[in-house]
């Protein structure tokens, strides 16, 4: 991932410049994106705020998670496999994991890693 590209597209809500930024693969595929803003005094914007989506090399979601204003994970945040369908989800009350559930998908993916090794 040495050539990741990085589109920024600034933004201002609520008197707060955000930056939307959407990060792509070496083959263009979308690796991440979200909304992100800076800490107080730092260059970098490097906060998540709100839900910031990944995907896998071939397009397909990977995680979905959810930010608070301060970059802290807050309400539910879900994982998928590598075909696209939902594995886990966790729900988060400002970091702390409050619940999660790993679906059926989850669990026969897990066994069968463990029958072909």
């Amino acid at each position: 991932m040495d050539g990741m590209k990085t589109q920024v597209i600034f933004e201002t809500k609520q008197d707060r410049t955000l930056s939307h930024r959407k990060e792509f693969y070496d083959n263009g595929t979308l690796f991440r994106e979200g909304l992100y803003s800076k800490a107080h005094g730092s260059w970098q914007w490097d906060i998540p705020i709100g839900p910031v989506r990944t995907y896998n090399p071939n397009g397909t979601l990977k995680s979905e998670e959810s930010f608070d204003d301060t970059g802290t994970l807050d309400g539910e945040s879900i994982f998928y496999n590598k075909d696209g369908v939902i594995s886990r989800k966790v729900l988060f009350s400002k970091g702390r994991k409050i619940n999660e559930q790993i679906t059926e998908a989850s669990a026969i993916d897990k066994k069968k890693n463990r029958i072909s090794r």
